[in-house]
């Protein structure tokens, strides 16, 4: 879910936002609709922060394999190492 929010809100709204800050002159009436500059360079801001922090997280939560590497080294080869539980006799 987090993703598609990413993706489908956040991703397009940094991409506008960016268009709009890019050449404000020409945007004029659209950065005046929203705000000013401050409003669209803030929600701009923002949203690049939550990507980094995003990035940060997911790169974290790759490292908790039973090796720091073992989750990148499967999502490069497309193949886990699994351990072997012992059976238990009886």
């Amino acid at each position: 879910m987090i993703y598609q929010i990413i993706v489908m809100l956040l991703l397009p709204i940094q991409i506008y936002t960016g268009i709009l800050l890019w050449d404000v002159k020409r945007f004029s009436a659209q950065v005046d609709f929203f705000g000013g500059v401050r409003v669209i360079d803030t929600v701009h801001v923002l949203i690049f922060i939550t990507f980094v922090f995003y990035v940060m997280v997911h790169v974290y939560l790759g490292t908790l394999g039973h090796t720091r590497l073992a989750h990148f080294k499967s999502m490069m080869t497309g193949y886990e190492d699994m351990d072997e539980e012992p059976t238990a006799e009886r």
